[in-house]
């Protein structure tokens, strides 16, 4: 039992970053996504308090959430509930095939932007407090 209790192996964030972010990285544009997205791809799936990665991931997951994957409810705004774009998402393997119930396509304008967007939005939203002269973790507080 407690071998599982301290496993921090994200499944769900192993198999996104593997149907996703890899087969979206080659096409990437703008910088911020692809720093984003080499992170990722050089992650373990490792959810850990220290890891980079699993922030960024975090962060990635969220804004793919919001933004691409349409609740099923027409009018839902950013805020709406997680358990309505939870549902959306269980089938991720078939993000870019299906739609959720009647709302609209999950991927409207192509799993490409969708990916793209939600790694930029990650990588400024990780980045918004760095100072660019004082490393993340130098000490004190930072600002952009």
């Amino acid at each position: 039992m407690a071998a599982i209790q301290a496993d921090v192996h994200s499944l769900q964030a192993t198999a996104i970053v593997g149907e996703l972010v890899r087969p979206a990285a080659g096409g990437l544009t703008d910088r911020r996504a692809v720093r984003a997205a080499d992170l990722l791809l050089g992650w373990d799936g490792e959810v850990r308090a220290d890891s980079p990665a699993a922030a960024i991931y975090h962060l990635f997951y969220q804004e793919l959430l919001h933004r691409a994957i349409r609740p099923a409810q027409n009018g839902a705004r950013r805020d709406s509930s997680h358990a309505t774009s939870a549902r959306c998402t269980w089938r991720f393997r078939r993000w870019t095939r299906r739609s959720c119930g009647a709302s609209p396509p999950v991927f409207p304008d192509g799993p490409l932007l969708a990916v793209e967007q939600a790694l930029t939005a990650a990588w400024e939203a990780a980045t918004a407090r760095w100072d660019p002269i004082r490393p993340p973790g130098a000490g004190g507080t930072s600002t952009r």
